[in-house]
């Protein structure tokens, strides 16, 4: 269970101790150490830093949650904004407009737009993404960019579906297999 951390001054140093725990967790000779400390504890159990000041009083609270509209540690915020980008702009390069990606991806124009600046979306709609970026990128190994949108929405023969469906299925695999089978000469 994630238990919010606190700097607390104890004697001549700064302690560190989680909600309702009654020993500390450690003592730091000075509170950057026991910041430092409370911070990472609290990241890796998604809770809140609390600095108490050397009268005890709260000086400063930061929220380390997973929930993505609370505060994140700078790192992880720009993770979470350059990785979806990073998945648009590949997933871009296989169509003219966004409004094509946002068609082949089954979203809203809006949607697409918080997708790329890595707001908050559906889990499928982000693995849609992600997915769609490594079709692309592996598309574009055998075929101009133009020929993408076509590819992904063609019925290879024999196959019950296109390759856009399989995706939007959360099929990447079978996607894959179509592209090597595309490469190799299998479909001609």
């Amino acid at each position: 269970m994630a238990k919010n951390q606190h700097v607390v001054p104890r004697g001549d140093g700064w302690a560190v101790r989680g909600d309702g725990n009654k020993r500390d967790t450690e003592v730091f000779r000075t509170q950057r150490e026991a910041i430092t400390r409370a911070r990472e504890i609290a990241i890796t159990q998604a809770s809140e830093l609390v600095v108490h000041g050397s009268n005890g009083q709260i000086r400063q609270r930061s929220s380390y949650s997973s929930d993505p509209g609370l505060r994140l540690p700078p790192s992880e915020a720009l993770r979470r904004r350059l990785v979806p980008f990073a998945h648009y702009l590949q997933a871009r390069k296989g169509f003219r407009t966004d409004a094509e990606l946002a068609a082949a991806l089954g979203v809203s124009a809006d949607q697409l737009v918080r997708m790329k600046r890595g707001g908050v979306v559906d889990v499928d709609s982000e693995r849609l993404m992600r997915d769609m970026a490594v079709v692309v990128s592996e598309l574009l190994t055998i075929y101009q960019p133009e020929a993408v949108p076509e590819w992904l929405q063609g019925r290879p023969p024999g196959e019950p579906k296109s390759p856009l469906d399989w995706l939007r299925e959360g099929n990447l695999a079978e996607v894959l297999q179509q592209i090597n089978a595309s490469a190799s000469g299998a479909y001609s």
